[in-house]
């Protein structure tokens, strides 16, 4: 947290205009432009080693797809269950992974609101229950408005959207259950903010079972592994894997999570891979 805020005194803050999307198509584009095939809605049910190596991957839909390497951007674990024929080291992956604790994870509440911007800016920020934060962490409220800097996202006079998010702790909840509970955590967001977000024309949420989903991250970790002192920097998973060809990027292994860490984590492979 510390270098987070020196970065923002030194640098100031930065998002990419036109929403976080737009960030993802960059990227997108850039690797098609490049030569790369974009296949999607392919869930991985087999991986089939041969010689310590991935031979080979098998989707839900019977695709199978071959390559030299292959790079893995969600957790480990998701790829080490469909393995066939572990070896030894692999045995051994899997227990250095079960020493590893996952992040917590978020509700999320999307609202689009009928409101002024000064309106809007009185409730931005952090929301305390009360000043013990150790005790109350879970019920911290952050509360964002992405249209207060970039009108593009909804060019209607005094219409905005609004972001709250809520920590979840994933070690003391059943994540399939949490779909389930959404509207239970609309009611109470909503009651806290009780007549200081008003004119809602628009109203959704995403759970910790729905970040799980989209991402790929195991119960719904948003930081992928903690970010406590013993699984930082070096001492999270390094981007080489017992598996020679297999390669990790993104918030599972060094350098932390966070876009940029998580750039660099690409970088630092790709590097690897074009020598």
């Amino acid at each position: 947290m510390a270098l987070t805020i020196i970065s923002y005194l030194k640098d100031g803050t930065f998002y990419p205009k036109g929403g976080a999307q737009n960030l993802a198509d960059i990227i997108k584009n850039k690797f098609i432009e490049y030569g790369g095939a974009l296949i999607i809605n392919n869930k991985i049910i087999k991986v089939i080693l041969k010689n310590d190596k991935i031979y080979s991957i098998t989707s839900n839909l019977k695709n199978t797809f071959r390559a030299i390497d292959f790079i893995f951007s969600i957790d480990p674990n998701e790829m080490l269950k469909y393995m066939t024929t572990p070896n030894s080291a692999i045995t051994k992956y899997k227990k250095t992974l079960n020493n590893f604790q996952r992040s917590f994870s978020l509700f999320i509440l999307y609202l689009g609101v009928e409101m002024k911007s000064k309106d809007i800016k009185k409730i931005i920020g952090w929301h305390f229950k009360s000043f013990d934060i150790n005790k109350h962490f879970f019920d911290l409220l952050l509360v964002s408005s992405p249209t207060l800097n970039d009108k593009s996202l909804c060019n209607k006079d005094n219409h905005h959207s609004i972001e709250i998010f809520q920590f979840v702790n994933n070690k003391s909840i059943n994540i399939a259950e949490t779909d389930r509970l959404k509207n239970t955590f609309i009611d109470k967001i909503l009651f806290r903010f009780d007549r200081k977000i008003k004119n809602i024309v628009f109203k959704e949420t995403a759970s910790p079972k729905t970040i799980e989903r989209y991402t790929g991250n195991s119960k719904g970790a948003v930081y992928g592994w903690e970010n406590t002192a013993s699984q930082v920097y070096k001492n999270r998973l390094p981007y080489q894997t017992p598996i020679s060809n297999l390669y990790l990027v993104g918030h599972w292994c060094s350098f932390g999570s966070g876009i940029v860490p998580v750039f660099l984590t690409a970088k630092k492979v790709a590097n690897v891979l074009s020598k």
